[in-house]
């Protein structure tokens, strides 16, 4: 079992504030906490779907990796797309739109959008952080 996994002990928490001038120190009661719930982490999930030429149309095989992917996903997570095409923007901010757009009918999820046209390669990649 990963030390993550464990629950967490109860822990004491005092909050007190030293005189300043003619203010009084003060100090609240002493509360108790109890972590129970455990902690988990999972690894970022990634994919990358490539794209024709000039296009941003997603392919079957795109929309079957989101599907597959979507499946992983729960309210609360945050998804980044990253769209590349080199020299042009508004084509790689298409192509990083074409995922929130599909994944938007099957799931909830907080959704960052980013454009790269630095590199000459036609895709998009999805990182769950």
């Amino acid at each position: 079992m990963s030390p993550l996994d464990r629950p967490r002990p109860k822990t004491s928490t005092l909050a007190t504030k030293s005189a300043v001038g003619t203010n009084p120190a003060v100090s609240s009661s002493p509360t108790t906490n109890t972590f129970t719930k455990k902690i988990t982490t999972s690894p970022p999930q990634v994919i990358t779907m490539n794209f024709g030429t000039k296009s941003s149309a997603l392919s079957s095989a795109a929309k079957m990796a989101l599907r597959g992917f979507a499946v992983g996903l729960v309210g609360g997570h945050s998804v980044i797309c990253t769209g590349y095409a080199k020299g042009n923007a508004m084509l790689a901010k298409a192509r990083a739109k074409a995922v929130p757009h599909y994944l938007s009918s099957r799931t909830s999820v907080h959704l960052t959008l980013k454009s790269v046209t630095s590199v000459a390669v036609q895709r998009v990649t999805v990182t769950t952080t």
